[in-house]
């Protein structure tokens, strides 16, 4: 660790930028942006949190971790529903029109899904490890161990 100091001091604001990110994140989130994006946007949602989780979690089982935090990285961040706005910034005419619109509604209804079936696969994740003498040993993020 580097500065631990800086550390220390920012340990008590830990728990209110979880809230105010997570706020921000499911606020602009709507059923409606989950209807558009269809049954490609579901399933990627569903590869994003269920698929994609068993490699994470195998790495970071095999870096000496539990799983739980590989499990718990398996998400398509609401950021990323600007991605595809982003593409269409650099060529418009591939990227844009329609295929913006589409792409755009897909990586939204990624994002929903993927906030609904994260949290749900990553206390699978726990629960399953718990069980296998893993329990007893918590990550403390202030202490980094």
């Amino acid at each position: 660790m580097f500065f631990p100091s800086f550390k220390k001091m920012m340990a008590p604001a830990l728990s209110a930028i979880i809230v105010l990110v997570f706020f921000a994140m499911g606020s602009t989130m709507t059923f409606g942006q989950l209807i558009n994006g269809g049954l490609p946007g579901i399933l990627l949602g569903v590869i994003c949190s269920v698929v994609f989780a068993i490699p994470v979690i195998a790495v970071d089982k095999f870096t000496g971790g539990t799983g739980v935090a590989g499990a718990a990285i398996s998400s398509c961040a609401g950021a990323n529903v600007a991605t595809p706005a982003a593409m269409a910034s650099v060529n418009e005419a591939m990227y844009g029109g329609a295929v913006l619109a589409t792409a755009t509604a897909q990586v939204a209804a990624c994002a929903i899904v993927t906030a609904i079936l994260t949290p749900l696969v990553t206390s699978w994740c726990y629960k399953h490890f718990e069980g296998q003498g893993h329990g007893d040993r918590h990550y403390d993020p202030i202490r980094g161990h």
